[in-house]
């Protein structure tokens, strides 16, 4: 589930340093490179993956090349300089894109990274909106980077991806920004399940409305402490193992819970008959539904015309 908006302190930060760029991230945590986001991309030019200096920068109050330190405001010795906010993928989501082939893994984490990104943009107007600042509200800026990760630290399945917002940076003309965050609680989580729906429901089609299109709890479980003894003694795997190992293990779970190959694949079979008709069942709502608007309208109309022709179709009472 999405939490709500977390501060990192400076002290914090090299934790989350360690955490979002470590290796372990990218193995254990089935973690893809980040990406930066946001209206400030352009002027701070960092579009694209991030890189680790440039994310120590820029958090820390410096501009992408690391020049001129803390900009005005720095009130306090461990100031805030991240806003954290966390997007949960569904627990059925993230078990279909765990068990689902490349492409069905394709298409549900880019639906989780477009509502993250629906979000976050639905976030920023919100922001702007509400915004008492004193700079002109079009030229308020705003920065964050996004972290999306597959696995928990106990190896089970975890969608999940880590918005970093940018509390204070610099612009290469050396311009100060300030993008502090305020949400009443549950706001982004439920920005975010919305979004969540709609693009999955665009892309996969419609899970848990009936029961072919349910996906059962508790498939999978975390790694034992054997495991973790088997991993550390095995030389090949380098006290790692492969994505393709972590997906095997995870397939073989669910096959001895009774959802295997097959059954996932009716999964997402029925998920999409059931979309693929409420999308038609929607769009003849909506043409009936003009029909009947613009019938009434026309209607309407001819009325009026023909008492404009002939004046009203009763005469006053006598």
């Amino acid at each position: 589930m999405s939490s709500d908006i977390t501060p990192v302190h400076l002290d914090a930060l090299l934790d989350v340093v360690e955490e979002l760029f470590g290796a372990d991230y990218e193995s254990h945590r089935l973690g893809i490179p980040g990406r930066w986001g946001g209206s400030d991309l352009q002027r701070l030019g960092v579009d694209g993956p991030v890189e680790r200096p440039d994310f120590e920068n820029l958090f820390t109050f410096h501009d992408p090349r690391g020049r001129i330190p803390t900009p005005e405001g720095w009130m306090d010795d461990n100031p805030v300089v991240a806003q954290r906010l966390t997007f949960d993928a569904k627990p059925e989501i993230t078990t279909l894109w765990a068990l689902g082939n490349l492409r069905q893994r394709q298409e549900i984490a880019s639906s989780h990274v477009n509502a993250v990104q629906q979000t976050m943009s639905t976030i920023h107007s919100l922001a702007l909106l509400e915004s008492e600042s004193s700079h002109p509200v079009l030229g308020r800026g705003c920065l964050f980077a996004r972290f999306t990760e597959g696995a928990a630290e106990d190896f089970t399945p975890r969608l999940r991806t880590s918005v970093l917002i940018c509390q204070q940076y610099r612009l290469p003309d050396g311009q100060a920004v300030r993008f502090p965050l305020e949400l009443a609680p549950g706001t982004a989580r439920t920005l975010f399940e919305r979004w969540e729906w709609r693009r999955l429901s665009d892309s996969i089609g419609v899970l848990g409305m009936t029961p072919g299109t349910r996906v059962p709890d508790d498939v999978f479980k975390p790694m034992t402490d054997t495991d973790r003894t088997w991993l550390r003694t095995v030389p090949e795997a380098d006290r790692r193992l492969s994505s393709s190992e972590i997906l095997g293990r995870w397939r073989a779970q669910a096959s001895q819970a009774g959802f295997g190959p097959v059954e996932v694949q009716n999964v997402f079979d029925s998920a999409h008959r059931l979309g693929r008709s409420l999308r038609a069942q929607s769009r003849v709502l909506t043409s009936d539904t003009f029909g009947a608007l613009w019938d009434a309208m026309t209607r309407t109309g001819a009325r009026e015309h023909h008492r404009d022709r002939h004046g009203p179709e009763h005469g006053p009472a006598r």
